[in-house]
């Protein structure tokens, strides 16, 4: 999804809404664990996991999609930026390496 997609998901240009921080970050962390799993670049061939530099890559592209939406919507997403950065990627990071 791309960040206007959320705002309009999530009705946050809307001036008096219920911001549903959890559901955000479940939709945020399925769009990342579709891109992370979907990617064809940087994918080791023997075992088809996403290389270390590839998976910073993948981070740094959801950071400027957050970035985007709380553009959007002011600053009240910046708050809690790298709480939710963090639980995003390491939710899904585990997923997708789990042993």
């Amino acid at each position: 999804m791309e960040a206007i997609d959320y705002v309009k998901l999530f009705k946050l240009d809307q001036e008096n809404y219920d911001f549903k921080r959890e559901e955000f970050i479940s939709e945020l962390g399925k769009d990342f664990l579709d891109y992370c799993q979907n990617t064809t670049i940087g994918i080791n061939p023997k075992y088809g996991y996403i290389y270390y530099y590839r998976f910073k890559e993948i981070i740094k592209n959801f950071e400027t999609k957050f970035w985007a939406i709380s553009n959007k919507v002011g600053n009240h997403l910046l708050r809690n930026y790298n709480a939710m950065l963090e639980e995003v990627t390491e939710k899904n990071y585990s997923l997708r390496y789990k042993n």
